[in-house]
């Protein structure tokens, strides 16, 4: 690990000056790398970069144990601890790290963070300050306990160039209820929809769908469906509940369908 990080450190000494529209990092670093990969952040906000990504899983496959994940330093953003927000840090070499609130987030296109521990206010931090913001990737979060996006306004307001978006239902909750009352307001912009369903949309009868009036899907030309049967509810079940997608996506190319057994 001590190589790697000489290793990055030399290089980012000799791209000083330049303009970096993407900055990846894959390799197998944990919390103890923490104060380099806060340089290494600093260095990519402060050249505004477009595409972003930290993956940080355990052998380059396996998520790491949450009390080992590195932690995205809110301070950067000038949020969270105050102490921390508007100090100087230093570091070994005289390197500092600067809060970067004044800093121009707005050319950040794509963000990908795996096995990094990240608060949601850290997400609502890019969410609110990221217009250009396509793709947001958050995987093998320990402390993302909360998030909270005031409506769904703040998606079309603040990124309209989001086109991909992956949508998680669960048991409680009808997964077209939340579509539509939660993301119709985006709907027209995708392009890719992925639905991962707890098994709700089995249930939906043809009297059910007419409650469901989405608006139409100009753009979407992949959707796919990811989701569970149970076989205790026996043989009279249907995937009706996709076809409202379906009729709503005139330019609709490519529909994929995963259904899995829950004995």
């Amino acid at each position: 690990m001590k190589k790697y990080l000489r290793w990055v450190n030399c290089t980012l000494q000799m791209c000083k000056g330049q303009r970096l529209d993407q900055f990846r990092i894959c390799f197998d670093l944990n919390k103890f790398a923490q104060r380099e990969i806060d340089k290494w952040l600093e260095f990519a906000f402060s050249r505004k970069v477009q595409i972003l990504e930290l993956d940080l899983n355990k052998g380059g496959e396996c998520t790491r144990d949450f009390d080992y994940c590195y932690a995205f330093p809110a301070r950067l953003l000038g949020i969270g601890d105050s102490s921390y927000s508007f100090s100087f840090k230093p570091h070994p070499n005289n390197h500092q790290i600067l809060p970067l609130v004044k800093q121009n987030f707005k050319s950040l296109k794509l963000l990908l963070l795996k096995s990094i521990n990240v608060t949601g206010e850290v997400l609502e931090f890019f969410l609110r300050n990221c217009p250009f913001l396509e793709t947001l990737v958050v995987h093998g979060s320990g402390t993302l306990l909360n998030l909270e996006v005031v409506e769904r306004e703040l998606l079309l307001k603040n990124v309209p160039m989001l086109v991909e978006v992956d949508i998680l239902g669960t048991p409680s909750t009808h997964l077209l209820d939340d579509i539509s009352s939660r993301l119709s307001c985006i709907l027209s912009q995708l392009e890719v929809l992925t639905l991962q369903d707890s098994g709700s949309l089995f249930d939906l009868s043809h009297e059910d769908l007419e409650h469901y009036n989405f608006p139409e899907l100009t753009k979407l030309k992949k959707f796919v469906l990811t989701t569970f049967r149970s076989t205790y509810k026996g043989e009279d079940q249907s995937l009706l509940g996709c076809t409202s997608i379906i009729r709503a996506a005139p330019q609709l190319k490519e529909f994929v369908l995963h259904v899995s057994i829950m004995l």
